[in-house]
């Protein structure tokens, strides 16, 4: 993906690119990923720099095909860079459920503080969960990144339209 520079006087010679071949960015460019396919800014370590929420929901976790992640890019004092950044799926530690063939994690995100505490939040859906039921899942924001310890998921069954093809997940909202 192409990267501008925010400020004034936004050109295009301050574009730059980051891919899952940038250093620092875990993974491998893979056919079908889709890395890119639904992106989200906020500040999830509270450094007064804006993060990146990336969605990849084609990305094979753990052997599973499409199981899909998110990976999160952190932002420095010259702009967003592969340092630091973190994937996370149904797989990553403390992260309900568990990553399975087709489910699309990372198809949607979200970055929304809904802790109050003046860090970003990840918010991924994965709306081919359990079928076409879906899921929602939300890892709070830590200086390190986000962490799954004390994360929520919860899928179409929790709303009380499992088996429907409810497709939780296919949109996270933004306020403000």
């Amino acid at each position: 993906m192409t990267i501008f520079k925010g400020d004034a006087g936004v050109t295009l010679s301050s574009a730059y690119m980051i891919n899952q071949e940038t250093a620092g960015v875990p993974g491998a460019t893979a056919t079908g990923d889709r890395f890119g396919y639904a992106l989200s800014a906020g500040d999830i370590n509270h450094d007064g720099r804006s993060d990146l929420a990336v969605g990849v929901p084609g990305r094979r976790v753990s052997g599973k095909a499409q199981a899909g992640e998110a990976v999160l890019l952190y932002g420095s004092g010259t702009g967003l860079t592969g340092t630091g950044s973190q994937a996370v799926s149904q797989s990553y530690p403390g992260v309900a459920g568990a990553a399975e063939t087709g489910d699309s994690f990372g198809w949607t995100v979200s970055l929304l503080d809904v802790t109050g505490d003046g860090r970003a939040d990840l918010i991924a859906g994965a709306p081919k969960e359990n079928g076409t039921d879906g899921a929602v899942s939300v890892l709070k924001g830590v200086a390190g990144g986000v962490t799954g310890s004390g994360s929520v998921s919860f899928g179409a069954s929790t709303a009380g339209v499992g088996g429907k093809g409810a497709q939780l997940g296919v949109r996270v909202g933004r306020s403000g």
